[in-house]
């Protein structure tokens, strides 16, 4: 006969899995919005010629975790619901893997975070002599639509500021900076119409803007603190659900074993 605290480790490991279910939904979600947004398709654009593609990576780990989480807490469900020892044991071991897996990875995780940023700035610095910007003809190469995006993005102009493009030949005459390091009247990277662009390459030639046409702060910053941001919400979701999974294998546990005792009782 099945006991009072079988019952309920059954039902806790049933409701246990509908949020794991869910969880992991989350999860897939949040690796596939950071791939079809564009302001950051195309920061992962610009870091990975920095820091070898850390947001794009990272996504793809997350559509994988999330894929994987999803599938264990199916499997969880069926388990819970049939109290079968074989699903069980199966999940059990997977929420194992899970778990060193999603620990180990928000260790490195972290410590790469630190390496990555301590070099970002010189890194996107060091962009701007492959930058080919846009012409008449031409839309400019990956590096120069990337920062455009990102320059929109955080309002801001270079890496470190406006004077990172004095490396860079613009083919068009009095020309300093491109158009999306000027205040502009929209907030399109591909098709910027700056309020004034001709005083906003004059601030950039005379390097002042007391109008505040041209955006003189650098990129450094939003980079940086976006950076920071996401893979911080990352490492936190990967461990905080890494932690949780110890419940999971504790109710796994418990009605694998009230099931063996049930059929002890039959016998």
């Amino acid at each position: 006969m099945e006991t009072c605290g079988g019952k309920c480790a059954k039902y806790l490991l049933f409701l246990y899995n509908i949020i794991f279910v869910i969880s992991g939904a989350g999860i897939l979600g949040v690796g596939i919005w950071i791939k079809v947004n564009k302001d950051i398709e195309q920061l992962s654009k610009l870091l990975d010629v920095t820091v070898d593609g850390t947001l794009y990576t990272a996504a793809y780990v997350l559509i994988g975790i999330g894929s994987f989480v999803f599938l264990i807490g199916f499997l969880g469900c069926c388990g819970a619901a049939t109290e079968n020892k074989c699903l069980l044991g199966s999940y059990i071991v997977f929420l194992v893997v899970i778990f060193a897996g999603e620990l180990a990875a928000g260790i490195l995780a972290a410590v790469y975070r630190n390496e990555v940023v301590d070099g970002l700035g010189t890194s996107l610095n060091s962009t701007f002599s492959d930058y080919k910007p846009k012409t008449n003809t031409t839309e400019g190469n990956a590096l120069a639509i990337a920062w455009d995006y990102v320059q929109v993005w955080f309002n801001c102009c270079g890496a470190y500021n406006y004077t990172d493009y004095r490396v860079v030949n613009f083919s068009t005459p009095s020309t300093y900076v491109p158009d999306t390091c000027c205040e502009l009247k929209n907030n399109d990277p591909l098709n910027p119409e700056p309020k004034d662009r001709e005083q906003c390459q004059l601030d950039a030639e005379n390097g002042d803007s007391p109008d505040g046409n041209l955006h003189m702060e650098g990129c450094f910053t939003g980079v940086k603190d976006t950076l920071m941001s996401h893979t911080g919400i990352m490492i936190g979701v990967g461990v905080g659900i890494a932690f949780l999974q110890f419940l999971g294998i504790a109710l796994a546990c418990c009605v694998c074993r009230g099931g063996k005792n049930r059929k002890d009782y039959e016998h």
